[in-house]
């Protein structure tokens, strides 16, 4: 039998990887149990699903390619108490949708007129998204001191800047053994065996429909704008080597793939992200062994555990939490160093200031009009910076 050659695969498996896999799990772990608590989706096809596409795309791109809720969707599914019937529904449909649009190219043709100080504006407002999504996360724990409360999500921060760049001892296995280590004494939920058994369902005409307007609407330009265009943007940045494997198209492809493939069974809408794969980067990973190794506990987990996992999150602290999301909100934030020319400066930080302020989508509107209008009114300015 041949054996597999993982150098070839950019794949390793070792500490770094195993702690970057845990950069992003600060987000999946917060909408796990939104969706499963709110609208009653079934957690074990979620880690099943997303483990078995995190093994996949670790082992098709070699990078730490980050698996994440479809955060609009999940947002609006739990503040509204959306039937899990609408989530799987709205899944299906951004699968089809990204699909077709990375089969045809019109993603990667659009990502051509993009400048780069909009893309940067949108890395940078996605950072300051995270900051904030993770401050709000320790905020809701109302305690300066305890288990959970602000104290811990200060030392947490302090063990990782501290250790964030040793090689010896990961800083995403420090913080979450800190939150592990606190939590135990908390748990008073025992584990139990709770075997997956497959199921499909079909949402019904009532549910696409709500879903499309409720969901798919909203999310579309985030799922283009951050998972798409920003990802590849990051992945140039960090793996150039790897660009051409990891390009738009091919990102989209995946996504659409990894939705169609996976809503039948009642997983949750999943994309790829600028923001969890700035996360993995920050805390170690740097091939496709931080996220196999995360797929394979995923797949365990959800395969044999999935009850006891979904207990064992409502548990953990939020404080440690909201500390992981915002170290991934620094790390995609210091993205921005190669724009410098006086006006592209203005464009990103407009485009940041309303993507974080508004939303997304206008931010990258109002970029991309005050961009080409500079540019059709003689300014020579932007003619470098078309990101491609």
């Amino acid at each position: 039998m041949k054996k597999i050659n993982f150098e070839r695969l950019n794949i390793r498996f070792d500490r770094n990887e195993i702690a970057g896999s845990l950069g992003d799990l600060g987000t999946f772990i917060v909408f796990l149990v939104g969706v499963v608590t709110i609208s009653g989706m079934n957690p074990s096809p979620i880690l099943v699903f997303s483990g078995i596409f995190n093994i996949f795309n670790g082992f098709v791109f070699g990078l730490p390619m980050a698996i994440q809720p479809m955060k609009a969707i999940g947002i609006i599914a739990i503040s509204n108490k959306l039937p899990s019937a609408t989530i799987i529904a709205a899944g299906f449909l951004m699968g089809l949708i990204i699909l077709v649009l990375s089969m045809t190219r019109v993603i990667s043709k659009l990502n051509n007129y993009v400048p780069n100080c909009v893309v940067r504006g949108i890395q940078l407002g996605l950072g300051l998204i995270f900051l904030k999504t993770g401050a709000d996360l320790i905020m809701t724990t109302g305690n300066w001191s305890g288990y959970d409360s602000y104290l811990t999500a200060l030392l947490a921060a302090v063990a990782g800047f501290l250790l964030i760049n040793n090689k010896k001892i990961p800083a995403a296995l420090i913080i979450f053994g800190i939150g592990i280590l606190l939590m135990l004494p908390n748990f008073k939920s025992s584990i139990s065996l709770d075997l997956y058994s497959p199921i499909i369902s079909i949402p019904d005409m009532g549910s696409f429909l709500s879903a499309s307007y409720l969901m798919v609407i909203p999310q579309l330009p985030l799922t283009i704008l951050n998972s798409l265009i920003a990802t590849a943007a990051l992945v140039k940045d960090y793996y150039p080597k790897q660009a051409e494997k990891a390009n738009i198209d091919k990102i989209g492809f995946s996504m659409g793939l990894m939705n169609l493939f996976t809503m039948p069974f009642g997983a949750m809408p999943m994309c790829h992200g600028a923001g969890g794969l700035a996360a993995q980067h920050r805390f170690g990973a740097r091939t496709g062994g931080s996220v196999v190794f995360l797929g394979i506990a995923k797949l365990l987990l959800g395969l044999f555990l999935g009850g006891s996992v979904l207990l064992f999150s409502r548990s953990f602290p939020v404080s440690i939490l909201g500390t992981m999301i915002i170290f991934g909100g620094f790390e995609l934030s210091t993205h921005i160093k190669d724009v410098t020319a006086h006006k592209d400066v203005i464009v990103m930080l407009l485009v940041a200031g309303i993507s974080f302020s508004v939303n997304i989508a206008f931010g990258f509107l109002a970029g991309m009009i005050l961009s080409y209008y500079w540019k059709f009114n003689g300014h020579d300015y932007i003619k470098k910076e078309i990101h491609g």
